[in-house]
């Protein structure tokens, strides 16, 4: 294991904050290859899900969630801890559901992909446009980028439905215990509630697909 400093990755800390300690991050080589492994591993367990009769939509929402899950607790971690979101592991979640719409888009399900990118390029724009605005660092955007690359296969509302169960989170257990303990200037890390308002969308959408 190796220690990296945040300027490294993205953040979106002032200059004038205190630069926060080093943190632990996997080696190199994991971190070069998590990606392509993991999106070759979602495109061949689509594809076989096709191949099997499985239904390949629900297939496709129980991977995303593995994967979110899975780089979406590390990504909560340093976020809270550091108040930044490592570049690589953004990039790994991207690659592992692009691989996934791939899959999707060989096997027939081209127009869920299709949807899928379009939700991609709306969250990308209204993330962005937030950003300027301020209060949106510029992790967050990337984050939700590419989880929307992976709801937004299922709908819009799948979409919508991971940012408005993100930000009531957010809203619940970081602004306002932050404000009544009298710190309103207080930064709240959006990582652990973009993962998990992402996380209940596709729980949701898994839930409807199996009824």
């Amino acid at each position: 294991m190796a220690t990296v400093s945040p300027d490294l990755h993205d953040t979106s800390l002032a200059a004038t904050d205190p630069a926060p300690a080093p943190y632990t991050v996997p080696p190199r080589t994991v971190r070069t290859l998590i990606g392509p492994g993991g999106a070759l591993a979602a495109l061949l367990g689509i594809a076989g899900a096709a191949v099997a009769g499985l239904p390949v939509l629900m297939v496709h929402a129980a991977l995303a969630l593995i994967a979110l899950a899975c780089l979406g607790i590390y990504m909560a971690r340093v976020d809270r801890a550091h108040r930044l979101i490592p570049n690589w592991a953004v990039a790994a979640l991207g690659a592992i559901n692009l691989g996934a719409a791939v899959g999707l888009l060989v096997t027939g399900y081209g127009a869920w992909a299709l949807q899928g990118l379009v939700v991609t390029v709306i969250a990308a724009v209204v993330l962005m446009v937030m950003h300027l605005i301020g209060g949106t660092g510029m992790g967050d955007v990337k984050l939700v980028t590419v989880a929307a690359l992976a709801t937004g296969v299922h709908g819009p509302g799948a979409w919508v439905l991971a940012i408005l169960a993100s930000y009531v989170l957010a809203a619940l257990f970081g602004a306002v215990p932050a404000l009544l303990r009298g710190q309103r200037k207080t930064r709240v890390p959006m990582a652990p509630y973009l993962v998990a308002g992402h996380v209940l969308a596709l729980l949701a959408v898994l839930g409807y697909l199996a009824s």
